[in-house]
């Protein structure tokens, strides 16, 4: 089940819209349908980029699903994309952890991927 999170120190208006919109990207990006994305939203935070507390973002994507060398690259540039246009935060002011936990290491619906095999 792919996760994303996203920390910012800009206010967010409109949290289940922004989260309506991440969450179809997300699936997109992961080619997974979006009954399977959860996503996160945690604005207004204190955070501290390259000696200022001007615009900024931390994102973790957590996924068994479609990451990879090339297709993070793909991954991070739509993602940066879509936290400027939303956010108003330069490509610069952002980091994007892309993250593969193993089927093992990933539970859902009272046991783990490798035992449903998805």
């Amino acid at each position: 089940m792919p996760f994303i999170e996203v920390k910012t120190n800009v206010k967010v208006p409109n949290h289940q819209e922004f989260l309506s919109e991440l969450s179809a990207l997300t699936g997109e990006l992961l080619g997974q349908p979006e009954s399977f994305i959860l996503s996160v939203i945690e604005d207004d935070k204190s955070l501290y980029f390259g000696g200022t507390s001007a615009p900024a973002y931390i994102v973790r994507v957590k996924s068994v699903f479609s990451l990879g060398l090339e297709h993070n690259k793909e991954i991070s540039k739509k993602l940066s994309e879509f936290f400027y246009n939303k956010l108003g935060t330069p490509n610069d002011r952002g980091i994007i952890f892309l993250e593969d936990p193993g089927r093992e290491n990933c539970g859902w619906n009272g046991t783990t991927l490798v035992t449903l095999d998805i």
